[in-house]
């Protein structure tokens, strides 16, 4: 497959500058990552952009079967195929070309159906845990992509992916607690005095103003 044109059509309405450093890549890594990429996007828009929880579920369902698609054998997707999506033919050449495993794209759709079930995490513990299903999984399938798959590469992968999503936290904290999630750890709240009903209304005070500083050291720890 020379080019992938479904995968490249969602990374670039998505508005992200990820799109356009994509063509430093020679074409065969660039085509994976669109597909990579557009995957990703595409599930956890499934979430968000459901009309209720239970939609959600069956959009999830759907990407589960068609990863079944996409990893069985008998030429891959095909139109006609009840759960077909135009990009699951892209997806399905990048997985075959770069043997990536099944189970990291698993654990990602894993991670956007926590956000089904989990609007709060009590300890940092949890929080890292979803950090890895959203974030982590993505830096290991970056790593089938660039070649670099020993131990030290994939720990780092998690790493990254943890200290990416820890700084997504940060910036979308207001965003977040208008659809009642909180992803600040509870016992951190509680460490630094902040209420939840503060964040969800929005109120700002000197002890949110600690915790957020807090926040901020740890993701530029991590």
């Amino acid at each position: 497959m020379k080019a992938y044109p479904n995968s490249a059509k969602i990374a670039r309405a998505s508005w992200s500058n990820f799109y356009w450093s994509f063509f430093f890549l020679p074409r065969v890594k660039r085509n994976g990552i669109l597909a990579i990429y557009a995957f990703s996007r595409l599930v956890d828009d499934a979430v968000d952009e459901a009309e209720n929880a239970e939609k959600a579920r069956e959009e999830i369902a759907l990407w589960r079967r068609r990863l079944d698609l996409c990893y069985g054998k008998n030429g891959g997707p095909r139109e006609g195929d009840e759960a077909f999506h135009p990009v699951l033919p892209e997806v399905a050449d990048a997985v075959r070309r770069f043997e990536m495993p099944r189970q990291y794209l698993e654990d990602l759709l894993i991670g956007v159906e926590m956000d089904l079930v989990k609007k709060r995490y009590e300890t940092i513990a949890e929080l890292e845990k979803y950090c890895y299903h959203v974030a982590g999984t993505v830096g290991l399938m970056c790593n089938r992509l660039f070649g670099y798959d020993d131990e030290s590469a994939r720990q780092y992968a998690i790493l990254l992916g943890r200290a990416f999503q820890l700084t997504n936290i940060l910036r979308d904290v207001g965003k977040d607690a208008k659809t009642g999630r909180i992803y600040l750890p509870c016992e951190d709240l509680r460490r630094f005095s902040v209420e939840e009903k503060d964040l969800l209304e929005g109120r700002s005070s000197d002890s949110f103003r600690r915790l957020m500083d807090f926040e901020a050291e740890r993701a530029e720890r991590a």
